[in-house]
């Protein structure tokens, strides 16, 4: 190849990149920020449809509960405003919020959140519903990794709960009236123990007692969410605290820390004063030391009776007799 036709080559290959590359950049489509007015391509499809249309009794359960007003609700608004607007709030408290292109489907938490995208061609298409508790997992995630150490979430005698046992996933609202209701609706029989007795019949002005008060009390969690701990552990936190805090009032004993050593001591004393008062009630008999005399006596003498009748026998065999 001549010398002369290398540079001419070069210049040409050149004057072709820079034509592909201009055809290329014609080609895109002009570049628009993505609001959440304007959902990226992927979403729409879905961007007319309206699962209310056909379940409405949902929709109207789900329009008084908190996933509703996630984004709009003025807590919301105000706690997001103290973290400067973070947009990692956006992932739980939107529809399908994208991190690259910070944009979202929609405002609160719709369905889409939880059931994802309906089928093109639903109905008749099947949508499938998931129940396990995976499906809050995302969003609360606190909350499940405590039920995942619950007996909740491995029971002995059946499948593991879904939260949709305990709550109603549209209302975001217990499934009873009460706390008390739903936990003996599968624990059919209240324990009888003192502490169960004692606290299921205390009135007070200051607070109502339930189930949960104990079994799922949470003094960990932030301001902004709180929430009860689904571990389901009962420790001694939740009754220093409601005590103390009963203490203040005046009309309760604040619970005084005892160590061991001094519970040891004081049963000891408590022993020893036990001691004496049976003594005094049944003082040991005055002729005692005589009846163990006689005891040893007659323990003797059966001792003795025994060994002369094994060495008369003995001598007896020795001579042939």
């Amino acid at each position: 190849m001549s010398k002369r036709l290398l540079p001419s080559l070069f210049v040409l290959g050149f004057m072709l990149l820079l034509a592909g590359t201009a055809s290329l950049v014609l080609a895109l489509p002009p570049n628009q920020e993505a609001t959440p007015e304007s959902p990226p391509a992927a979403h729409a499809e879905y961007k007319d449809k309206n699962c209310a249309d056909c379940h409405r009794e949902q929709k109207r359960a789900w329009a008084t509960g908190v996933h509703s007003v996630a984004y709009t609700k003025d807590s919301f608004q105000q706690a997001w405003q103290q973290v400067n607007g973070d947009p990692a709030c956006l992932q739980c408290h939107t529809t399908n919020y994208e991190p690259p292109t910070g944009t979202y489907l929609a405002e609160n938490v719709q369905c889409e959140a939880c059931h994802g995208f309906t089928p093109v061609n639903h109905p008749p298409e099947e949508l499938v519903i998931r129940t396990d508790a995976s499906v809050c997992r995302d969003c609360h995630t606190a909350t499940f990794a405590e039920f995942r150490q619950s007996k909740h979430a491995y029971p002995e005698d059946r499948e593991a709960l879904g939260c949709a046992t305990c709550h109603d996933p549209h209302q975001q609202k217990l499934r009873f009236e009460s706390v008390d209701e739903l936990c003996l609706s599968c624990h059919k029989t209240a324990p009888t123990n003192y502490v169960h007795v004692q606290h299921r019949t205390m009135q007070t002005d200051l607070f109502s007692l339930n189930c949960a008060s104990c079994h799922m009390y949470n003094s960990q969690r932030d301001e902004v969410h709180q929430l009860a701990d689904h571990k389901m552990t009962v420790d001694t936190i939740p009754c220093s605290d409601c005590h103390q805090e009963m203490a203040k009032t005046g009309q309760f004993s604040v619970l005084e820390n005892v160590t061991a050593a001094q519970e040891r001591n004081d049963l000891r004393a408590r022993a020893a004063e036990l001691e004496v008062k049976i003594t005094e009630v049944a003082p040991p008999p005055a002729n005692k030391g005589l009846i163990q005399v006689l005891q040893g006596g007659l323990m003797g003498l059966f001792v003795g009776i025994v060994g002369v009748a094994v060495f008369w026998r003995g001598g007896r065999r020795k001579n042939g007799k």
